[in-house]
């Protein structure tokens, strides 16, 4: 009995660990191709907040300074949701599309990319009171929900890091569903 619950953990752990390895190397691809977008004369600066490092176009520094604050805003709000806080959390401000978003993910490391691009009326997203604080808010809950781990899953981040996250496998409704609650429960708009 012990046996066969010991080899059902083993190929359990081998699939998480086969798993994570196929979503960095997809991940790590995507981004190359990402980054490639991205005008190489850009000036980017970075600057150290308490909770985040931002960083962002030379040229878009008041930008900068309004996400600082609502990142720090929001570090604030969540401490009061999250028992686990992420140390620290890398930010880019991209302004090289026209999309309303930004995403996160803790693979190979906390990051956020933010697309600073107000939400047009006729988007799901529209109903927005300060968009920055709630995109900030939002895409922070992503990393946090990506933080907790324990038993042996907490030892392994030890060994491999952020690549043995298992949250991240959830299913797409239940993180973004998360995020989306949180952002309403802090918020005067929201989309809930």
């Amino acid at each position: 009995m012990v046996h066969a619950a010991i080899g059902v953990m083993n190929r359990l752990i081998l699939k998480l660990a086969i798993t994570l390895i196929v979503t960095v190397f997809s991940s790590q691809f995507s981004l190359s191709r990402a980054l490639a977008q991205v005008d190489p004369k850009i000036n980017w600066k970075t600057v150290a907040l308490p909770h985040f490092d931002l960083i962002y176009d030379a040229k878009h520094q008041a930008l900068a300074e309004l996400y600082a604050e609502r990142l720090e805003r929001s570090y604030q709000i969540l401490q009061n949701e999250f028992s686990i806080m992420a140390e620290r959390t890398t930010v880019v401000i991209n302004d090289r599309t026209d999309l309303t978003n930004g995403y996160a993910t803790p693979i190979p490391y906390r990051l956020i990319m933010i697309f600073p691009v107000l939400p047009g009326p006729n988007e799901s997203i529209s109903d927005s009171g300060d968009w920055a604080q709630e995109l900030a808010l939002h895409e922070f809950a992503h990393i946090l929900s990506f933080e907790p781990r324990r038993g042996v899953v907490q030892a392994m981040k030890y060994i491999f890091g952020n690549v043995i996250t298992p949250n991240i496998l959830l299913p797409r409704w239940w993180l973004e569903g998360l995020a989306v609650e949180l952002e309403t429960k802090t918020g005067n708009f929201g989309r809930l």
